[in-house]
């Protein structure tokens, strides 16, 4: 069975990696159930070692529209009673009924009520991720180098990034692969900014400070006049799916994009006295099982 998630159950996970070096914190994990035998998930699972003693928090997520009942507290704890969590901690998106609230308490479980981080005025790189986008861009780089021969004609060689570019006596200049790397950042905002949704040719021309010259496929050397960088885009642009979360004077943010190939996410967390801390990963779409529609 494939391990069930969702975003706000990702978001809980980000806020628990801050605990410190010393814990190890994982999604979806399977624990043992003592009665029956039979792996239970546990939506996020943190375990760490204090003073030679183990410690591991049940982080249970409920992402609904409605307060959490009664009903999922009791059958919350019934479940961690027989796993090897020390403590049950509960997330409910949109809190706990009065009645729900007194039982986690009863119960020694943690009621968590996440509190919306837009009205931190420091937190604004989660409220521009509100309503947001993502746009994604797929560049396949074509290179060729255009050069003049000894006789004065012009030609056209294709080249790689492997491709060297010497001076005229023959000492090594520099390749194509190390003049793409220097100018990408200026091609990626570029690309980036005039991109249109769909398939795309843009073109960027290198021209070299000082002569230099090239071996062409033949082994004929001609003298370089433009390195000519030619990129075929893709580009796919997608609503960002948000939640953040201020706890403990930090506000941890999640935005997600659902791609036709994958899925980018974006993770911030914020302080009021600290830049913004962002990471961006590109996850493939998984693999849908056999025999499943």
């Amino acid at each position: 069975m494939p391990a069930r998630s969702n975003i706000l159950q990702r978001l809980v996970l980000e806020v628990h990696k801050d605990l410190g070096p010393d814990w190890t914190v994982a999604e979806s994990r399977l624990l043992r159930d003592a009665r029956t035998g039979e792996d239970r998930e546990v939506d996020v699972v943190a375990e760490s070692s204090i003073g030679g003693y183990s410690i591991m928090l049940g982080i249970e997520v409920r992402d609904r529209s409605r307060p959490a009942d009664v009903t999922w507290v009791e059958s919350m704890a019934q479940k961690h009673a027989d796993l090897p969590t020390n403590k049950l901690i509960l997330w409910s998106a949109n809190g706990f009924t009065d009645a729900a609230r007194r039982k986690a308490e009863a119960l020694k479980a943690v009621a968590v009520d996440p509190v919306e981080s837009t009205a931190v005025p420091w937190s604004s790189f989660a409220r521009n991720l509100v309503g947001g986008f993502i746009k994604l861009v797929h560049v396949q780089f074509d290179t060729v180098i255009d050069v003049t021969l000894a006789d004065g004609a012009g030609a056209r060689w294709q080249a790689g990034r492997e491709t060297i570019l010497t001076d005229e006596v023959g000492t090594r200049a520099a390749t194509v692969g190390a003049i793409l790397d220097q100018v990408t950042p200026h091609l990626r905002t570029a690309v980036l900014d005039h991109a249109k949704n769909g398939a795309g040719d843009f073109h960027a021309v290198f021209t070299p400070p000082l002569p230099c010259c090239v071996v062409g496929p033949t082994g004929e050397t001609g003298g370089v006049r433009r390195v000519i960088f030619s990129m075929a885009t893709q580009t796919d642009t997608a609503a960002l799916d948000t939640r953040s979360v201020l706890w403990n004077d930090a506000v941890t943010s999640i935005a997600e994009a659902q791609f036709e190939k994958g899925e980018v996410r974006v993770v911030a967390r914020e302080t009021a006295n600290a830049p913004a801390e962002i990471s961006a990963v590109q996850l493939p779409r998984p693999e849908r099982s056999k025999g499943r529609p």
